[in-house]
Formats: C-alpha cells, structure tokens, sequence
C-alpha cells in the first residue's frame, strides 16, 4: 500500500499526515519482510497506532475550526475505527494478526475514509472558500 496524489484531498496539514502515516505503514511492513524482533515491531506498532490518535485528533479540530457541516457525522466513522483498532489490539495479537489486519482492514479503511469522508470535507473547504 503506498502514498499516491489520488489520495489528496486538498488540505494541507491533513495530506501531509496521511503521507506520514503511509511512511510509517511501509516501515512496519519493512521490518516485518526483515525479520526484526518482534519487540522492534510492537514499537513500530505503538508508533503507528499514536500517529492514528494524534491525526484523528487533528484533523477533528480542524473540521470544529470551520465549521464542517458533516462533522459528527466523520468523527463517528473515526470513532468506529478507533474502537476496531482497541478491539483488535486489545486481545494482545500474534505478529501475524497485526500484519494481517494492518494491510487489510485499517488500509482498505484509511484509503476508502480519504477518498470519500476526507475529500468531501476537502471539496467543502474549496467551495465554502475556507482555509486553515
């Protein structure tokens, strides 16, 4: 899974994260094809599962900012991701779990999320002619 201007969605501050958290994804899936041990993994993973936090925490603000009309409606789909990713990680899961559920659903999730959710607030800012 890699970064591609598809994905852009016309803020900023907000595209920058999502390449940030695709560098740290090809990180995680390089060390895993390298062989690290899995305590260097689980720090990647910490790594990775923060940055998600911080971003959903970030991009929240920026919406509260200007005002996005759809605003609870993001924040409950950031919301059902977050809750996935606790449930997921909360049953302390074998490397191989965590492979399998990074490159499937928290990928097909993140690039379905930026392509719709995260593009239509980008479309709203143009029109509406706000900026951050």
């Amino acid at each position: 899974m890699n970064w591609t201007d598809a994905l852009l969605t016309g803020v900023d501050e907000i595209d920058a994260e999502h390449r940030y958290y695709f560098e740290i994804l090809h990180r995680f899936n390089k060390a895993r094809a390298d062989g690290f041990d899995p305590r260097r993994l689980r720090t990647l993973l910490n790594d990775l599962l923060a940055y998600i936090e911080m971003h959903f925490r970030n991009e929240e603000a920026i919406m509260r900012e200007v005002g996005y009309p759809a605003f609870e409606r993001h924040i409950a789909g950031h919301a059902r991701a977050a809750k996935a990713i606790q449930d997921t990680f909360a049953a302390d899961p074998t490397d191989a779990q965590v492979h399998e559920f990074l490159n499937s659903f928290l990928s097909r999730w993140l690039i379905n999320h930026i392509q719709s959710e995260d593009r239509a607030f980008g479309e709203w800012m143009e029109r509406s002619g706000k900026s951050v």
